[in-house]
């Protein structure tokens, strides 16, 4: 019984988290694509917009619900994963934030 409890607020809160980051993620495209040029809509064909808004919401949708479950069950298994574990994490995201920008920078110069 107990373990049905910890699968359904498992199920919940990773839910919650998959929903909430699909709703910041379009909500930024779209901001981005409403804010563009016109020469951006002459030129980029309907289907890619749209594909791009699907493709990142269903990418979202499978890596994040994983990757979350896994960070999971690894915290509760061995505990001291926690000391190593985030901030490892956490410097991640900022190297991965910095590679981000670098990268959109790379991607204008090309074009």
């Amino acid at each position: 019984f107990g373990a049905l409890i910890l699968f359904l607020i498992r199920a919940f809160t990773s839910a919650l988290a998959v929903r909430r980051s699909n709703r910041l993620i379009h909500l930024k495209l779209l901001t981005h694509v409403i804010h563009c040029p016109i020469f951006f809509y002459d030129t980029t064909p309907l289907g890619r917009i749209l594909n791009r808004f699907t493709g990142d919401v269903s990418q979202t949708d499978q890596v994040l619900y994983q990757n979350l479950t896994q960070i999971a069950i690894i915290a509760v298994d061995t505990p001291f994963f926690l000391y190593i574990g985030l901030p490892t994490i956490l410097i991640f995201f900022v190297l991965m934030k910095i590679y981000s920008r670098a990268s959109r920078n790379l991607q204008r110069l090309e074009v």
